[in-house]
């Protein structure tokens, strides 16, 4: 007989080692699937190591057409419970397992033939592992599911629950998983309720609430998943919910959250005045649908500003640059992600964030106390009315904001009177070409009259949803943003937005007298193709090639063109 051999720890380690290198040079020669394969294989070998799970899941949420092996996923599973872990990509993984998986495929079918007969399969413990899946309530607490295939199931879930419920029959569904459907209801908040909810629904739905605030907790996240806990219960004593984790991370995520934000709302300050009737109607819009709904931000190696300068641009000189705590300005910074972002980023950064939006204050303000991110200071202000400050900043982020002023132009010139002579500016401005759908669906927006409300947004998400195989807008539906009131809503009924080529960015750049340094691409089969097609340009900058790169590949800057740019003459 022989023996069974075993590798040791010290071995397994070395091949993990050997995995992640590989995963490393795979990716930097823009070969996604073989990397993630690699970070796979470094993960069953060393399942404990954080670079390789966080490397997994960063190539899980930019790669598809994969099944999670049964190891890894059981890997991914135990990493998704920490708070700090980022759930957000692990939405791939689960789409990617509705499409694939057997059993998943038999719960769906189920769903879509609906009554006695889904009450009877879910009345057995045949689909537990997908319901009790780790990942999938990750992902329904701790992001935002971006797979239509898997909102129908959520939905049809949801209506088969409220259904019986609201006629007074029993149903299996909320007996025997009270932790699936907190984790529902934990996600329809995600949204803030963008699934389309029917007439019977509503009717059903304004039966059980007729009754007052259930005290049976499985009904109570029923109707949870349609209507928000903070507005159901009121000034109603809350129930106790300790011993149901899953029960009560949606009281905090949906009362005692939204009551701290209602507090930091009439603590912050106003820095500046709301200085235009423009900039007063683009608050009145965030105040709204404050975007985006983030969860946490992934930790970087936190380095100077000098020092990431430097590794970013090797070949340019930045002697001018402080080598410590940059002063940075973050005009528009919305719900705080970028906050937490650049926080991350750098070492000891004293930052300045201003938004119009109170809304998205208070939300940024929780979250970077949850984060215990400190910031130097944190306020409402108009960027127009910035040009007033005395203050100067080595480093500006304004990301995803310029685009939406009446004036783009303008508010650049009050950037560039705030930035340091040596300072740094980086920018994100839309595509002209990678948002043509999104143009169209804001043309449909307009010709069909849809308010700019929850509701019209949720109407006009089922209109898109409706629309044939091969329409334009369905495009829309590959982006995140479409899966969420807020997001939707900033993506096609925002009430402004300008978009730009490559050469409109130098024009733009140009008139304001600043140098380009470089895009930051989405990966890095982008910088290997331009090399390529332009081996003359070894520093990606000339304007030209991206025009004709841009044309060839119009969807590469899907998610804005984000680059670097200084004065003219700085070094």
């Amino acid at each position: 007989m022989t023996g069974l051999q075993f590798t040791s720890m010290d071995a397994a380690s070395q091949q993990a080692a050997e995995q992640a290198r590989a995963g490393e040079q795979a990716y930097a020669e823009g070969d996604l699937a073989k990397a993630l394969g690699c970070y796979f294989m470094a993960l069953g070998l060393q399942p404990d190591n954080p670079t390789n799970v966080c490397n997994a899941v960063a190539l899980i949420g930019v790669t598809s057409g994969y099944v999670l092996p049964p190891v890894i996923k059981s890997i991914l599973g135990r990493a998704a419970q920490s708070p700090a872990f980022n759930c957000q990509p692990l939405a791939s993984a689960v789409a990617s397992d509705f499409i694939h998986d057997e059993l998943t495929g038999d719960l769906l079918d189920l769903a879509s033939r609906g009554g006695d007969e889904l009450e009877e399969g879910l009345g057995t413990d045949k689909f537990d592992p997908v319901l009790n899946a780790p990942i999938l309530r990750a992902v329904l607490q701790r992001a935002v599911v971006t797979s239509p295939r898997v909102e129908a199931l959520l939905t049809t879930l949801r209506r088969h629950g409220l259904e019986r419920t609201a006629r007074g029959e029993e149903t299996c569904l909320l007996t025997a998983r009270l932790n699936f459907f907190a984790c529902l209801a934990a996600q329809c908040f995600n949204t803030e309720y963008a699934y389309f909810v029917s007439p019977e629904e509503e009717g059903w739905l304004g039966d059980l609430l007729s009754d007052g605030l259930p005290k049976d907790l499985g009904k109570l996240m029923l109707i949870v998943s349609y209507r928000r806990l903070f507005d159901v219960v009121g000034d109603s004593p809350l129930p106790e919910t300790a011993s149901h984790p899953a029960v009560d991370f949606v009281f905090r995520q949906q009362v005692h959250e939204p009551r701290r934000e209602t507090e930091i709302c009439t603590e912050l300050k106003a820095l500046t005045p709301i200085g235009s009737d423009f900039s007063e109607v683009m608050q009145a819009q965030y105040e709204r649908f404050p975007y985006p709904r983030w969860f946490v931000v992934d930790a970087g190696q936190p380095r100077t500003f000098r020092q990431l300068v430097e590794e970013r641009f090797p070949t340019r000189s930045f002697g001018n640059l402080p080598k410590y705590n940059a002063n940075v300005l973050i005009p528009g910074c919305g719900t705080g992600h970028q906050i937490a972002h650049v926080a991350s980023m750098l070492k000891n950064p004293r930052i300045t964030a201003v938004d119009l939006s109170r809304t998205s204050l208070a939300y940024a303000r929780r979250k970077l106390d949850e984060h215990k991110i400190k910031v130097h200071r944190f306020g409402q202000a108009d960027l127009m009315a910035l040009d007033s400050w005395v203050d100067r900043f080595d480093y500006i982020e304004c990301m995803g904001v310029l685009h939406h002023l009446e004036c783009p132009e303008a508010g650049l010139k009050v950037l560039m009177k705030l930035l340091q002579p040596h300072g740094l500016l980086r920018l994100g401005l839309y595509s002209e070409r990678a948002r043509a759908h999104v143009v169209e669906a804001r043309k449909l927006v307009a010709e069909h009259g849809f308010p700019s409300t929850a509701e019209g947004v949720r109407a006009a998400r089922k209109f898109v949803t409706m629309l044939p195989d091969g329409h334009p807008v369905r495009d829309v539906m590959e982006s995140q943003d479409f899966y969420s009131i807020a997001g939707l809503h900033d993506l096609i009924f925002n009430i402004h937005e300008c978009r730009y080529t490559p050469l409109g960015l130098k024009d733009f750049l140009d008139d304001a007298g600043l140098e380009f340094l470089g895009f930051d691409l989405p990966d890095p089969g982008v910088p290997m193709r331009f090399r390529e097609r332009f081996p003359d340009d070894p520093d990606q900058i000339d304007f030209a090639n991206w025009e004709a790169f841009d044309i060839e590949f119009p969807d590469t800057f899907s998610a804005m063109y984000q680059f670097w740019c200084r004065p003219v003459g700085t070094s």
